[in-house]
């Protein structure tokens, strides 16, 4: 390295990094089971929400119906 020649060992390193990074994203893509589970973990947070949402409008429900105004 030269001194005062830091921003062209710096692109060089960036060059290696974005080419890694290409030939890495080119590579086979995930695995089924990979895929599947991604799909499934997806599915499982979609599914709590939608509990989460339930329940939170059992309770204004049960609240409004204890107090007398459903």
């Amino acid at each position: 390295m030269v001194l005062g020649n830091h921003g062209a060992d710096r692109h060089a390193v960036n060059g290696q990094i974005f080419r890694a990074e290409a030939l890495r994203r080119r590579a086979a893509p995930p695995s089924a089971p990979a895929a599947v589970k991604e799909v499934g973990d997806r599915v499982l947070v979609l599914l709590w929400c939608a509990v989460a949402v339930l329940a939170s409008g059992l309770a204004v429900l049960t609240a409004l119906v204890l107090r007398g105004g459903g």
